[in-house]
């Protein structure tokens, strides 16, 4: 019996970083154009791979929001939250790679579009 519910909690655990994985992989695709459309001085691989790990890590600190059934899908303040963790995080990697352009217009960009993917993601799951 100990046995399945190790099996059992590591299947939730993979499953929990699947879905993290799968997630900062939407939010890539999304703001990735964003950032590279204005220019940036580093490596455009560099700046797709650390747009992807920092995002994931934001997910995986915010999973409990991403839960279908978790009371925080219901608390705006918290969804606000973490969508501005988000486009914080995609903005500092931006510019570490070396982002040319206007920094708040990037940030306005970035915030809406992650809102959107949210938005979508939340949405694909209540149906």
């Amino acid at each position: 019996m100990e046995l399945a519910v190790k099996n059992n909690t590591h299947r939730t655990v993979s499953y929990q970083d699947n879905r993290a994985e799968s997630f900062a992989a939407e939010l890539t695709s999304a703001v990735y154009p964003l950032v590279l459309r204005h220019g940036l001085k580093g490596s455009w691989l560099s700046l797709e791979l650390g747009l992807w790990r920092a995002l994931e890590t934001t997910v995986k600190t915010w999973a409990w929001v991403l839960l279908p059934d978790s009371a925080a899908l219901e608390t705006d303040r918290r969804q606000e939250s973490f969508l501005a963790d988000l486009t914080d995080t995609a903005l500092s990697i931006a510019l570490a790679n070396g982002f040319e352009g206007s920094i708040l217009e990037l940030k306005s960009k970035l915030a809406q579009t992650l809102h959107l993917v949210f938005r979508n993601r939340r949405m694909a799951v209540a149906r």
